[in-house]
């Protein structure tokens, strides 16, 4: 029989299941188990409310700079010449918009008429003819010319006296004024020419012609015969007005009386010693004395109690240059031939005639100017008023450069400019004032000292190259290159550092980096040298300059900016506010030389010849305020706005071109002026 153990464990298992005991009590409880393994972690729960926040941290350090918008770029949006505010628009000339438009006389012809003047003249303006001017409009002044000694002239000259002034109006008296029509006019005068004073030698008639909108129109007309009143020239020449507008532009900037009286044939008829109606010499404004002090910033009322103070004037050229003024007429030159108590008293105001006082080394008394030419011949009154350094004491002698200086270039390949790749060397070479060769050893013999002058040596000698010159920068030397600011100067003593550096014994030399591609225009150079050298303000010798052009890429000049009209007030004399650290002529292709656009430590000219001229507080941006300049041509019809005064060269740059350093030159005064230029990529 074939056993089944599937069975057998079977019945084992119910045979214990039949043993078993009833269950005891339950045992003690055991220790805690060791912890067991984490579970799978749930879902993330939902996101609880922020809580507060946190202090401000620490500022971060300050990010590189961004990209920036050029201030030309930016400016040009609206201000060019097509755009919504033009600049050329902005600054135009007069005539050409709003601007006021002048009044003119001419024609004026004079005939006897019953013993009366009667006189016919034209008016126009610059679009023709005026033919609406009103007998309102019309004043009319005669004055006779008194000879020296006659009725109450002593002094000295010959001078006018006014003995007629006829107007419409309450309390004057009035002639006949006919309108002819086409802009023809004639007025005979109610007076008769038999109550001209007696003695007088010339009668000047003196018409004055307005209308409202309008600048004010003046003429003179001259006569010696009362019988035939013909035109005789005008007797007393000595300043034109031709001379005052020189530096006044146009009806000497209309500072006469709000620009009624804008010659000056005009303003001698009142304006004289013996003028009937007022003490003219005793309150300083005859003519002489008060265009002198004018100029001279003096004030007569202080020294005699009445008159005017003109001290707040600033004249802008050398108050001894007696010929900027007294120039083109036919008696100019009285200044010296004639001197009077009037026109030298004026200036020599610690001078009393009457007392003697002052008067030369005896205290000479002077009651009439008869004498004055005993002493003060022309030659002395000439020498005495020269403008030569040479002819000065003290400071003066200093501003004599100790050299002449000449700038030669090796020449171009293909003249007359240089192009890309060429190297040209600048050579400088020095003349004492004798004209004779310095010594050889000058040139390569190191720099000493400034305070002493060595024969051998200089204690200066740089170089300066820069353009294009209407955008000047250091160019062509291995200092241009200096980033972010390049070096404008390059000293040529030896030994050097700069390799470009070739001075010997025949001159300071520097051969000029290759010419890059490109570069076309003007370029300019510029020598600085000193023997003695600048020890401060009063302890100097004036510097020696050489200046040069020369061209690339063009044969054709690049105009200037501006023009040489610099010289026209200032004259052709060294710029005297840079005496003690080195002679500087009016000429702007100089002062670029270091007042560029590289921005190095000067200002750029764009921006303080602007702001000195405009008499600005906060437009230069050196922060120098020029508010006490008193620019000649004022502010009425144009003033600084009249770009023409400088800008004399044909360039229109100045109006095509917009950048921030000019403009804020002149608008930086204005409130937001600068805040505009500002958020428009200004960097000032």
């Amino acid at each position: 029989m074939r056993l089944d153990f599937r069975y057998l464990g079977l019945m084992g298992l119910a045979a214990l299941l039949a043993c078993q005991g009833s269950a005891g009590a339950p045992g003690a409880k055991g220790d805690k188990g060791d912890p067991g393994s984490p579970g799978t972690p749930g879902d993330t729960g939902p996101t609880g409310p922020t809580g507060p926040g946190g202090g401000t941290g620490p500022t971060g350090p300050t990010g590189p700079a961004g990209p920036v918008t050029t201030t030309n770029e930016s400016c040009m949006v609206c201000h060019a010449t097509t755009r919504i505010a033009p600049t050329a628009a902005s600054h135009q000339l007069p005539f050409t918009t709003g601007t006021q438009d002048s009044l003119a006389i001419s024609g004026v012809g004079v005939v006897n008429s019953a013993g009366n003047m009667q006189v016919t003249f034209s008016v126009a303006d610059s679009t023709g003819p005026v033919a609406d001017i009103a007998a309102t409009g019309l004043r009319f002044y005669v004055a006779g010319l008194m000879p020296n000694g006659v009725g109450t002239n002593t002094f000295g000259s010959d001078y006018f006296q006014r003995w007629l002034q006829e107007r419409s109006g309450t309390g004057y008296t009035f002639g006949t004024f006919t309108n002819n029509g086409g802009g023809s006019y004639t007025y005979t005068s109610a007076a008769a020419i038999s109550a001209a004073p007696a003695g007088s030698t010339v009668q000047r008639i003196f018409l004055r012609v307005s209308k409202t909108g309008f600048n004010t129109a003046n003429a003179t007309y001259n006569f010696s015969d009362p019988s035939t009143m013909a035109s005789v020239a005008n007797p007393r020449d000595i300043v034109p007005s031709a001379a005052c507008n020189a530096c006044h532009v146009a009806r000497i900037a209309d500072h006469g009386h709000g620009g009624g009286y804008n010659v000056t044939e005009a303003c001698v008829v009142c304006h004289s010693p013996i003028y009937p109606d007022f003490d003219m010499f005793g309150e300083g404004f005859d003519f002489p004395t008060m265009v002198h002090q004018i100029h001279s910033a003096i004030n007569h009322l202080a020294l005699a109690g009445v008159g005017a103070d003109w001290s707040a004037i600033k004249y802008p050229g050398n108050m001894k240059s007696c010929v900027t003024c007294h120039v083109g007429g036919t008696a100019s030159d009285n200044w010296k031939n004639k001197p009077s108590r009037s026109a030298c008293g004026s200036c020599h105001t610690n001078v009393n005639f009457a007392t003697g006082a002052n008067h030369g080394p005896t205290n000479l008394v002077q009651t009439s100017d008869a004498s004055c030419t005993l002493c003060h011949n022309g030659d002395y009154v000439t020498a005495k008023h020269s403008t030569a350094p040479t002819a000065c004491t003290g400071p003066c002698a200093n501003n004599v450069p100790e050299y002449t200086v000449a700038i030669a270039m090796t020449p171009p390949a293909t003249p007359p400019f240089y192009v890309a790749g060429e190297t040209p060397t600048v050579t400088v070479t020095l003349k004492k004032p004798d004209g004779t060769d310095v010594d050889a050893a000058l040139y390569t013999n190191p720099k000493h000292a400034a305070g002493i002058t060595d024969p051998l040596s200089l204690s200066g000698a740089r170089l300066y190259v820069y353009g294009p010159r209407t955008q000047p920068k250091p160019v062509l030397t291995l200092g241009a290159a200096v980033t972010p600011v390049p070096t404008q100067a390059t000293n040529l003593f030896l030994p050097s550092t700069d390799a470009n550096v070739l001075t010997d014994s025949t001159g300071f030399k520097y051969k000029l980096q290759p010419i890059p591609a490109g570069m076309t225009g003007t370029y300019l150079v510029r020598f600085y040298g000193q023997n003695y050298g600048r020890l401060s303000d009063t302890d100097y010798v004036t510097s020696s300059n050489g200046f040069a052009k020369f061209q690339i890429g063009t044969a054709t000049e690049d105009k200037k900016v501006s023009g040489d009209a610099c010289v026209t007030c200032h004259g052709t004399l060294p710029a005297p506010f840079h005496d003690a650290r080195h002679a500087v002529v009016f000429d702007t292709d100089e002062c670029v030389s270091c007042h560029d656009l590289s921005g190095n430590h000067a200002d750029s000219l764009a921006n303080r010849v602007h702001a000195v001229h405009a008499a600005e507080v906060t437009g230069d941006i050196m922060g120098i305020s020029w508010v006490d300049v008193t620019y000649p041509v004022g502010t009425r019809n144009g003033g600084v706005k009249d770009c023409a005064v400088c800008h004399t060269s044909g360039s229109t740059q100045f109006q095509a071109t917009v950048h921030e350093a000019p403009c804020m030159g002149c608008h930086a005064d204005n409130p937001g002026a600068m805040d505009h230029m500002r958020q428009n990529g200004g960097q000032y």
